[in-house]
């Protein structure tokens, strides 16, 4: 059976080249975001952390101390138990 529509090959490889040159323009895009997402912002980052190591104070905390402050917090915010014995009407 022979067929009466002709395919046009040079139809074929031009949408071909269009094909491969959207793929190459998508895999060059998503591999410039995966480098900018896993290495630029990591080394920023750890750049910055290497500079605010050295702005940061290394004072110890007085734990015990710390301790006796949240609780006289907590003291303070908790309401005190209402007596149960007074009567109002007395």
């Amino acid at each position: 059976m022979k067929l009466k529509y002709k395919i046009p090959y040079k139809k074929i490889i031009f949408y071909a080249y269009i094909l491969i040159a959207i793929s190459g323009i998508l895999a060059t895009a998503y591999t410039v975001n995966f480098l900018y997402t896993n290495f630029y912002q990591t080394l920023t980052s750890s750049v910055s952390l290497l500079d605010l190591k050295g702005k940061v104070a290394n004072d110890s905390i007085n734990v015990k101390r710390f301790d006796q402050i949240l609780g006289r917090i907590k003291a303070k915010k908790e309401l005190p138990e209402p007596d149960r014995t007074h009567d109002i009407f007395d």
